[in-house]
This record gives structure tokens, sequence and C-alpha cells, in this order.
């Protein structure tokens, strides 16, 4: 068996060996050292909430006082056995800081920039597990070793342990490394329930996020839901105050004539022919009579009979009646 996977299969003995899970999985913040007790150790710190992780410096400090460094990856083993701690771990979506860094002073123009970066705890290892096209030496100085499980592949496969130079200001997981004669500190791991309970918390929080802004929506419409409320009430009691107007008895309405009253005629001469007409017997007006002659209401002047089509109405004279106008039917002579 080579070295690197005795190391291996030491290193992942000792997870069963000490502190675990209810499950037998690895735990965040729980040290793992060689044979158990044996240098190096490692701490894999993994928060599922994202607002607990820490910027590149913030994590360095966190390895420091805890007595170990960021950890510095020297060899295709020891890349390995990091891989399979996270694997462990059963983390979510999150990368890790490591300890590589560019250096900031001025190097000359000739130096590639993969030879720029250099590891935070003084190691001179050489090795480098970059993913494609990385690093690009723009504004991103820290190293992270990617963890996107649920992310698409991209042209280097699933972002999956490779490294990638980041902005050192956002927020990650770390992995601290304690090499001989550093005292590691005993941390207390994040247990599952202990997650499980900050899951609800942050939960319950984004609900209540939701619920406030779902108010500060609905609070400014309520005037307008009002008003409109109150607009319909209003058309609907207008409505049905014309139906039933509408629905109204005909009977109760006064019948209508074409006739005017006793009362409304009076003695007013204008309606002298309504008196006229209503004289008539119902046999003058239902069948003709043989002995009277249609005449007109005006008659021409001179010889001219009422029979006679031919008179001229510039020569018609005025009928000496104080009305102008003769009854409709006139019995003959």
């Amino acid at each position: 068996m080579q070295p690197g996977a005795a190391l291996q299969a030491v290193l992942l003995a000792a997870l069963l060996v000490g502190p675990r899970g209810a499950s037998g999985h690895l735990l965040s913040g729980q040290p793992v050292c060689r044979g158990g007790t044996q240098r190096p150790c490692y701490k894999v710190i993994y928060f599922h909430d994202s607002s607990r992780r820490l910027n590149f410096e913030e994590a360095k400090e966190a390895c420091r006082r805890d007595g170990g460094q960021l950890v510095s990856i020297e060899s295709e083993d020891e890349q390995r056995l990091i891989e399979k701690f996270i694997e462990n771990l059963l983390a979510s979506d999150g990368d890790f800081w490591i300890g590589l860094r560019r250096r900031e002073e001025k190097q000359s123009n000739s130096t590639a920039c993969q030879d720029l970066y250099a590891w935070t705890d003084g190691s001179t290892s050489k090795f480098r597990h970059w993913y494609v096209d990385e690093p690009s030496c723009g504004s991103e100085v820290c190293v992270v070793m990617y963890h996107q499980p649920s992310a698409p592949a991209g042209i280097g496969g699933p972002y999956m342990f490779q490294w990638n130079d980041d902005r050192c200001n956002m927020k990650n997981n770390f992995i601290c490394k304690y090499s001989d004669g550093e005292e590691i500190e005993p941390a207390r791991p994040i247990v599952p329930e202990e997650t499980q309970e900050e899951d609800a918390k942050e939960t319950f929080k984004e609900s209540t996020e939701a619920a406030l802004n779902l108010a500060y929506i609905l609070i400014p419409s309520i005037p307008l839901l009002l008003l409109l409320v109150v607009t319909a009430v209003i058309c609907w009691v207008w409505i049905c105050r014309r139906r039933k107007q509408e629905q109204t008895d005909p009977s109760t309405k006064e019948p209508h004539t074409i006739w005017p009253s006793q009362h409304q005629v009076g003695d007013s001469p204008d309606l002298e022919v309504y008196n006229v007409i209503r004289k008539q017997s119902e046999a003058d007006l239902a069948e003709p009579r043989p002995d009277l002659k249609n005449i007109s209401f005006r008659v021409c002047s001179g010889e001219a009979t009422p029979d006679d089509t031919s008179c001229d109405y510039d020569n018609m004279a005025v009928n000496p009646s104080e009305s102008g106008f003769v009854t409709l039917g006139t019995p003959g002579k």
C-alpha cells in the first residue's frame, strides 16, 4: 500500500474512534488527527447558515486563535484526504477557504500568475489543484476549494474540490490545519440537532420578513380598496331602486288618452275643433253617408265649386266663417 493511501486509511479510521454524530458522520468543527493523536490534525468548519460564514481574514484569525492555520495542501494524497473529510461531513453548497493567497508585492511582468500564490502558514509546497482557466488573477486574491454539488457542471466538470481564486471579502466555510508543535484546543462540534434548530430559526425569520413585506404592500392599498367597495355598494343600491321603479304596477298609472279632459278644454277658442269632433255620433264616424259631400276646409271664391281641382290658390277667398274651418261632413242640399 502506498504511504498516501495508508495515511488516508488511518485518518478515516480515526473518524470512527473520535466523537461522532448520531448517524456516524463527521461533525463540523470536529478535530481529526492521524491515529487519533498524531499530527497533522484538521478541523473542517462548515456553516449551513450562510450568514455565519467568514471572510478570508476572519477565517485565518479563527484558526490562529484555535492554535492552527488555514490548511495548506501539500500533495495529491492530502487533497484527496480533505475531499473525504468534506464528503463525510454531508455538507451542502458552500466553498471552503484554504491557506493560499496571492502575494501583493509587485512582481516582474514575466512572472506567471500561478507563481504569485503562497501558503499563509509558510509552506513551500508547489502543489496546486486549480479549476480550468483559474486563477483569473484580477481582483480575486484569496483561494477557495470549490464545493457546489447542486451547481451544473462547467467546462472543467463539476465544481467540486478544485481551487478557485475569489475575493477575500466573500463569506465562506474554512478548513484549519494543526501541524507539529501546535496545540489544538478542543472545539465543541456542531451536532445535527443544533443545525436543525438553526434551520428552523432561519426559516421562521424568513417567514416573518415575508409577512412584513406583504403588510407593507397591502396597508397603503387599504384606502383604495375601501373606495372601491363603497362605490360598488352605491351602484348596486342605485340599480336596485331603478329596477324597483320600473317594476311598479302599471294599473296605478293614469290611463293615457289622446283627448284632453273637459277641464283642460274649458272655453278655450283654440280647442273648438275638439268639441266639434267629439259631438260626432259613432254612426257618423263608423259608416260613410251617401248624402254627404266632403269639402275642403277652405273654398274657392267666385263661381268655382269645391270639386273644381283647377281652383287657383292665389284666387282663393277665405271662408267668411269666424274660424275659417267647416266640419268634416256637411249634408248636401
